[in-house]
């Protein structure tokens, strides 16, 4: 299936997309228990020592799938639908993309039908006032400004990885 584009990220988890297929024929009774959305999220503190540069094979205990909840599905023609969907926990769980499985029975191939849709996120950049910091410094302080944005409430050490 194909994507019109992107997913962009929005703090309430409420999504809709359009998806598409060539040469397959939707149902006309698909609905919301038809399709299916979620993305994995991996616990990270299961996982502190993994080097990006080596394969890593996941146990059960340090990933899990997220479903989503799937409140519409339109079909816009015999090739086309558009799923709108939410998901309470987006904001915390930050995936870098939604899989979104149509069922068996939704299309006259009796395959199910599989969506991969990015989610692009705000990009921004920190300025540091100072230029330098000398290679035997132990510790320093600079301050740090977003472009065009400000920092949240409550920002500590901890939030910050140099």
């Amino acid at each position: 299936m194909k994507t019109d584009g992107e997913l962009a990220y929005n703090s309430k988890g409420e999504f809709s997309v359009n998806l598409s297929v060539d040469n397959i024929t939707l149902s006309d009774k698909t609905g919301i228990n038809d399709v299916k959305v979620f993305y994995s999220v991996i616990n990270s503190d299961k996982l502190t020592d993994i080097d990006a540069s080596d394969a890593v094979k996941l146990n059960n205990s340090e990933y899990k799938a997220v479903y989503a909840k799937v409140s519409a599905v339109t079909l816009n023609s015999e090739h086309s639908a558009t799923i709108s969907f939410n998901d309470s926990s987006f904001s915390r769980n930050k995936p870098d993309c939604f899989f979104i499985v149509f069922d068996k029975n939704t299309n006259e191939t009796g395959r199910y039908l599989v969506s991969m849709i990015p989610v692009r996120y705000p990009a921004y950049s920190a300025v540091s006032d100072t230029t330098q910091i000398r290679s035997e410094s132990s510790a320093n302080r600079f301050k740090l400004t977003l472009d065009k944005s400000s920092f949240a409430n409550g920002i500590n050490a901890d939030d910050i990885v140099l």
